[in-house]
């Protein structure tokens, strides 16, 4: 009896989508087993926090920021807003925050060599800090008022060392619907939370928009002056990886009724953005982009040609397989995408998108991949880092 060809190739190809999928589904349920701190929560009695708010050119997000940060419950923080040297509108809106004696605007000195803005701003704004615990906060996400007391008081009943909280991610225009859930899709598969969690796995990261840290644990480690973060425009996943590998206790937990954040507004900044951070964020686990390159291309080639190449070689079992692998394709990341639109408020009908979604998620990867490999970099707020 012989073997065709055909028919082999599309057992391989259903016996890789199906297993691919498992996983993803696998990831899918980790993320939905995250903690939830209670919003109703608080410590007691009460750890002074140290909120730090890097801001470089952020007049569109800055008052909305502050305005959350200065309406907490927790009862007692401190918030500190380091300047990196505005170019814009920051200043004037910061005058409307001034007599806010919670409030301290830093000015650190200028960026020395084989630093990035952030992590320099970040390590100059905690030197002033008092607090026990040190937040790192973005100066695009918002702050729900229970945000302080929440996080401080599940950090303090699970005895962690540092707490990441995954944001609501705010998605406005259509651009942002489209692409942005499948980037943090892929992010789920190489940056797992559970795997963060696990004291016995040696990954670590954290999310760098919203996450506290022990005042002593950051010093033991040197934070962002440490040499395996200062000079990342990333700092979030080499501090987490940092702080565990010390042996210190890290958990990331579901903070989405606490805070969110729209990170980019519109299809020029989600490009320029993560092409930018792709590489950073993933550390040694960049080699794994050409993966999402050639799979988000073979999907989508999969998704076009459908059946038509099994007739060719005359074997309907080969066609059969290949008919029943694409319905299950179709089906399960739609189902997928549809699972994720559903966590972010959106209505069903994006589950259709997702092949555009992923056609450009794997261009972003080209282009994060390339700068890599050139060495051409990138620019963002002014500033251009290698």
């Amino acid at each position: 009896m012989s073997v065709n060809p055909a028919e082999i190739l599309a057992l391989l190809v259903a016996i890789l989508i199906v297993g691919f999928s498992r996983y993803l589904w696998r990831r899918y349920e980790e993320f939905e087993s995250l903690s939830h701190p209670a919003a109703g929560a608080s410590s007691d009695p009460p750890l002074r926090v140290s909120v730090l708010v890097p801001a470089r050119n952020e007049e569109r997000n800055i008052r909305r920021c502050l305005s959350g940060l200065l309406n907490q419950t927790y009862s007692d923080y401190e918030i500190i807003l380091v300047d990196d040297h505005f170019t814009d509108r920051t200043p004037e809106i910061l005058r409307e925050f001034a007599r806010d004696p919670r409030l301290r605007v830093v000015l650190p000195p200028p960026l020395p060599p084989g630093w990035s803005g952030k992590c320099h701003a970040l390590w100059t704004g905690s030197r002033l800090a008092t607090g026990d615990w040190l937040f790192f906060l973005d100066a695009d996400t918002f702050a729900r008022p229970e945000l302080l007391a929440a996080a401080v008081a599940h950090a303090e009943t699970h005895s962690l060392d540092i707490i990441s909280l995954l944001p609501h991610q705010d998605l406005e225009s259509l651009s942002e619907k489209i692409i942005q859930p499948v980037v943090f899709t892929v992010l789920q598969i190489f940056l797992p939370p559970a795997r963060a969690n696990d004291p016995d796995d040696p990954m670590g990261h954290v999310v760098g928009q919203c996450f506290g840290v022990r005042r002593h644990v950051y010093e033991a480690v040197q934070g962002h002056k440490n040499n395996a973060v200062r000079a990342l425009t990333v700092d979030d996943a080499a501090l987490g990886q940092v702080v565990k590998s010390a042996g210190y206790r890290l958990e990331i937990v579901n903070g989405r009724n606490l805070v969110h954040t729209r990170m980019y507004t519109d299809f020029g900044e989600i490009w320029n953005g993560w092409a930018r951070v792709f590489i950073v964020g993933l550390g040694k686990r960049w080699l794994l982009l050409p993966a999402v390159l050639l799979f988000s291309l073979a999907t989508i080639a999969y998704l076009g040609l459908g059946v038509r190449v099994a007739p060719a070689s005359g074997s309907g079992l080969a066609v059969a397989i290949n008919g029943l692998t694409l319905l299950y394709l179709l089906f399960f990341f739609g189902l997928m995408r549809w699972k994720i639109g559903r966590i972010i408020g959106q209505p069903g009908w994006f589950a259709f998108t997702y092949p555009l979604g992923l056609m450009v998620v794997g261009g972003i990867a080209f282009t994060s991949m390339m700068r890599r490999l050139l060495g051409t970099g990138s620019e963002w707020k002014g500033r251009r880092y290698a």
